[in-house]
């Protein structure tokens, strides 16, 4: 942030671009990792109940699939970049 707010002080707009990119690169990538560590602590909640438990809990599953979607649509996702 603060290379943003030197470069609009001194006046340089490319600089101040590259920066607010730096930091919107920065947001989505801590986005992907939130949502990828949700979909992976589901993911061992789901394995450990069916392995302890022998059922298939439909609720979890639900969430699990959820979490895979919401992973899935985010920017940081390898089939979004391939599209475009």
């Amino acid at each position: 942030m603060g290379l943003f707010v030197r470069s609009v002080q001194d006046g340089d707009p490319e600089a101040a671009r590259q920066a607010a990119a730096s930091s919107e690169e920065h947001i989505a990538r801590t986005q992907f990792l939130i949502k990828a560590n949700r979909f992976v602590a589901l993911w061992g909640d789901f394995a450990s109940h069916l392995n302890d438990q022998q059922t298939f809990d439909a609720r979890l599953a639900k969430k699990l699939s959820k979490a895979f979607r919401e992973l899935e649509r985010s920017d940081g996702w390898p089939a979004r970049e391939q599209g475009k």
